[in-house]
């Protein structure tokens, strides 16, 4: 047969087609893996693959048990004292920092002090940790977030853990405060506490104005607005803040 006469649709052909684009097996296989591949991500995500996998759901769960679930009000930290402010800057922070906040001037402040429980109503003296959150606010409206607890050390150094301390603090409806027993045995199976824990024995319980006007803490509250009255801060006891 001529070259003339050769079938246009032969083998050489067809092959010459597949690897100019055609139809290929390989194409649906990369399809079907990506998304196999996506939904195995997601499902990981959702805790399905791994239900005994800690997620921020179940911590703050146990959060919300452990404050008696205090519908409209923060899971932690959930009783305290708001105030509002200004912070002034020097500007030396400047020369560390890009922070349009730490250059020289007077930036709003609204911050919060607080106790480490979960009900909004425990007494002051419920627990030795406390805490200041700030808000600053600079002139272009960025926002500088921060939060510091005034133990020295944190009580445990893993999420895990601190879940196993929240689980622990669970209140007993029988006697409306946690099980003694429970926080026992918690410290006893985590030695690495124990720092904290001989810190929690001296430490004082107090949180309020009486505190505020302490001289450990004046120089966190210079950045209050004094009032007319003379008081160091304008606070108010609001636990949903």
């Amino acid at each position: 047969m001529s070259e003339h006469g050769r079938n246009p649709s032969g083998p050489r052909d067809r092959g010459a087609a597949s690897r100019l684009g055609g139809p290929s097996r390989g194409a649906p296989v990369l399809i079907a893996l990506v998304i196999g591949g996506l939904a195995l991500a997601f499902a990981y995500t959702g805790g399905w693959l791994s239900p005994g996998r800690l997620t921020p759901g179940r911590m703050v769960a146990a959060l919300s048990d452990r404050g008696g679930n205090p519908i409209g009000h923060r899971r932690n930290h959930a009783r305290g004292i708001c105030f509002t402010g200004e912070f002034e800057a020097n500007g030396a922070g400047a020369d560390l920092s890009t922070a349009p906040m730490l250059a020289a001037g007077r930036y709003p402040v609204i911050g919060r002090f607080a106790i480490a429980v979960g009900n909004p109503d425990a007494p002051y003296d419920a627990t030795k940790v406390r805490s200041m959150a700030v808000r600053i606010v600079a002139p272009d409206g960025e926002e500088w977030r921060s939060g510091m607890n005034d133990s020295p050390v944190f009580v445990v150094a893993t999420a895990p853990a601190f879940y196993e301390f929240t689980l622990a603090q669970d209140i007993d409806p029988a006697t409306g405060k946690p099980n003694p027993a429970a926080m026992a045995h918690f410290f006893s199976t985590h030695p690495e506490s124990a720092p904290f824990a001989e810190w929690a024995k001296t430490a004082p319980c107090q949180l309020g104005r009486s505190y505020l006007q302490q001289p450990q803490c004046v120089p966190l509250c210079r950045c209050a607005r004094r009032q007319p009255s003379g008081a160091l801060v304008h606070a108010i006891d609001d636990g949903a803040a």
